[in-house]
Parts: C-alpha cells; sequence; structure tokens
C-alpha cells in the first residue's frame, strides 16, 4: 500500500467570500480531484 499525503495550495479569502458551503465545497473537491489525477498517472 502506498499513501501520499499533498499540501494544497491555501484558498484566500478573496477567492471564497460571498461562496456558499456548498460552493466552497465544490471547489474544495474539485482541487482535491485535480491533484489525484495528476499524480495517479
Amino acid at each position: 500500500m502506498i499513501v501520499q499525503l499533498h499540501y494544497l495550495e491555501s484558498i484566500s479569502y478573496e477567492e471564497y467570500q460571498g461562496m456558499s458551503t456548498t460552493e466552497l465545497a465544490t471547489m474544495v473537491r474539485s482541487r482535491i480531484e485535480e491533484t489525484v489525477k495528476k499524480y495517479s498517472e
């Protein structure tokens, strides 16, 4: 089993201000999925 830990770039207040919790969660999920895809290849 291989375990990987990635620290993603932080999200600034300007990026998430005005977003709902659902929108923010979608953004975070997208960033995680992009990172997983990048290192799965």
